[in-house]
């Protein structure tokens, strides 16, 4: 009995043992890491070589599109991507990595689609809400961008850039009051920016308070003489 005992254990044991890694997988586990070592090229061409073993690995090809996107090749990024998204259409990340690539070449409408969509899938994910605003406030669609920016701001109340895009889509519908006070939250949060006191100045010349806004544009200045 304790023989047959100490085999159900050797047994239950290797059971828990984790299985080897298939090739693509190996390859790709070298891919991630020349990607974290600033790598890229060498990261896309491992997932070049995994996707010859396995065109349909998503991983290989949700790298090697945003690979292929930071060297400067666009729409080969975006073809790999729109592939991994067909391949595994549930997942949010890629979804909101196809965005931003589509975004970098102008594709603006199919970036929102691609936002809407990374957005339904996890909507507590707070880079995406954050994407989707930014996009909305380019397009104008400023009510809409103020509702995602709300979110974002729920979500995490000390996110210093989604209070200040936030002004600027309240600027966008002439609520420079509103606009202001977003504005200052934003300098609250995050007291060293330039942009965040120029858009305060901006706002106070708005509300024809120009005596206000001076001090504040030197301000700006001084931290960032280039503005």
């Amino acid at each position: 009995n304790v023989h047959l005992r100490e085999n159900q254990i050797s047994r239950g044991t290797c059971n828990l043992m984790p299985k080897p890694l298939s090739i693509p997988d190996q390859k790709f586990r070298e891919a991630v890491v020349m990607l974290q070592r600033g790598n890229v090229a060498a990261a896309e061409e491992l997932c070049l070589a995994i996707l010859q073993l396995d065109p349909h690995h998503v991983a290989a090809l949700h790298l090697s599109g945003l690979a292929a996107t930071h060297a400067g090749r666009v729409e080969a990024g975006i073809k790999r991507l729109e592939r991994a998204v067909q391949i595994k259409p549930k997942d949010a990340a890629i979804y909101g990595d196809l965005a931003l690539a589509q975004i970098n070449q102008g594709r603006d409408m199919e970036a929102l689609r691609s936002l809407e969509t990374s957005h339904a899938l996890a909507p507590n994910e707070i880079d995406a809400r954050h994407s989707l605003g930014n996009l909305l406030l380019k397009l104008g669609h400023h009510g809409d961008a103020i509702v995602a920016f709300d979110l974002v701001i729920a979500a995490q109340p000390d996110h210093a850039e989604a209070h200040h895009c936030r002004g600027r889509a309240l600027v966008g519908l002439e609520r420079f009051e509103e606009a202001y006070s977003a504005y200052e939250l934003a300098h609250e949060l995050k007291p060293g920016s330039a942009d965040y006191l120029a858009s305060m100045a901006s706002a106070l010349c708005n509300l024809k308070r120009y005596k206000e806004a001076g001090p504040l544009i030197e301000k700006a200045l001084a931290i960032n003489p280039r503005m």
